[in-house]
């Protein structure tokens, strides 16, 4: 049997516009009279106070109309013309889908898994025609999902600020899908990546991913998270049992302390020890852990990971470093060039200097990491990028979920084999 990779489950565009700090706030308080979700004045007086005391990473507005969004592109359109934004085809599994894609160079074994909406289908012409058969065998729908993305165009942060009808988990077609994945099982092992959790509650991922978990043919799941910062404490334990279902869990350095903090986690604590420490935290608060299972954190400074159960026994850790390294370098020469590389590029690329500094400052010393079993990669640093900064972590999941699936797949025979 041959393998296939497949991302689910929805798809949106992406808007990307770079603007100045003061800009960014200005749209945003402009808009305030205009726009009628009724909690927008509250988070924007928020996020303006932490942007004006430089306390703000990203932050994201969930809630807005199609009209609401409408405004505010108009009002950032007065700060950048439009012709200046960029324009891609976004939501986390679309992104790392399209980025497993050209990675493979052809991309036979990937697919995308979910409604393909017609913001997407609009998109799949000109530049974007060569992701066709990505997108094929999938339910088409009407709904026209959108994300504007204030983005600071010194690289600091970014503002997501989405329409989401049509690409909300309990508007998937599920049956569907799940019954393409069965048909596909017969000849392929497969690898199911779900990229982003924000979609819907923490029970209907679960129900989903308890689907394709129980059907053993399936061979593997990554998860890739998103930002938890609007969800009280309970919530974000519902949505880690989730990321506990997966054989592979990719955080950013800001969900990652996000998760441990609300398991009640020293968030000052470096996010190696966090990595290390979060099964003996999950199941303190009653949470069900994977004993076989890859932890990563990424971010800006590089990636990092930690391997329990099988996958520590089998796994070179050389091997495991080389490919976290891939990653990380393939998802800088998104952000330099906006533009997906493929693997022979990523190899190849030669990059002036790193940030080795930052990494420490983020992560931990090189020899703490190695003390502490954790692998990792150092990003390089990047001027005058191209690219925008929306997306890079399902770049980046794309990619490393790519090298890890033969291993997963492999390992998950293993565990099957002596019925573990």
């Amino acid at each position: 049997m041959s393998n296939a990779e497949g991302w689910i489950t929805q798809g949106t565009l992406d808007e990307k516009v770079g603007l100045t700090l003061d800009e960014i706030i200005e749209v945003l308080l402009n808009c305030i009279p205009k726009v009628k979700f009724h909690e927008y004045a509250e988070r924007v007086n928020e996020i303006t106070d932490k942007l004006k005391k430089g306390e703000l990473d990203d932050a994201e507005i969930v809630g807005l109309s199609s009209n609401d969004v409408f405004i505010l592109e108009g009002e950032a359109a007065q700060h950048l013309p439009r012709e200046e934004w960029i324009e891609e085809i976004g939501g986390s599994p679309a992104i790392s889908a399209i980025a497993a894609y050209e990675y493979t160079r052809n991309g036979r074994s990937i697919f995308f898994g979910g409604d393909v909406v017609k913001t997407v289908k609009e998109s799949l012409t000109d530049k974007n025609r060569i992701y066709q058969s990505l997108f094929e065998g999938n339910k088409e729908t009407l709904a026209m999902p959108r994300t504007l993305s204030l983005e600071d165009s010194e690289g600091n942060f970014k503002i997501m600020l989405p329409y989401s009808e049509g690409r909300n988990l309990n508007e998937l077609h599920s049956d569907l899908l799940l019954s393409r994945f069965r048909v596909m099982a017969q000849e392929n092992e497969l690898f199911i990546g779900l990229g982003g959790l924000n979609k819907g509650e923490p029970k209907d991922y679960l129900a989903l991913v308890d689907e394709i978990a129980n059907e053993r043919k399936f061979a593997g799941i990554f998860v890739g998270t998103n930002n938890f910062q609007k969800y009280k404490p309970g919530i974000v334990m519902g949505y880690l049992k989730v990321c506990y279902r997966a054989d592979v869990v990719s955080f950013n350095d800001v969900e990652l302390m996000q998760v441990y903090g609300s398991l009640g986690g020293n968030i000052l604590e470096k996010e190696g020890e966090m990595l290390k420490n979060l099964d003996n935290l999950a199941k303190e608060n009653g949470i069900r852990v994977n004993p076989h299972q890859i932890k990563i954190c990424h971010s800006a400074s590089g990636a990092i990971a930690y391997s329990t159960g099988m996958y520590a026994k089998e796994i070179n850790q050389k091997d495991l470093s080389e490919k976290l390294q891939r990653a990380v370098h393939a998802t800088s020469l998104k952000y330099l060039t906006g533009f997906y590389p493929n693997e022979g590029w990523a190899r190849h690329h030669k990059f002036n200097s790193n940030k080795k500094k930052e990494f420490v400052k983020d992560f931990g010393s090189e020899e703490n990491l190695q003390n502490n079993e954790i692998t990792y990669a150092i990003a390089p640093k990047i001027n005058n990028p191209e690219g925008g900064l929306t997306g890079l972590g399902a770049t980046f999941d794309g990619v490393i979920g790519h090298e890890l699936s033969k291993y997963v797949i492999e390992i998950k025979k293993i565990l099957r084999v002596n019925n573990i």
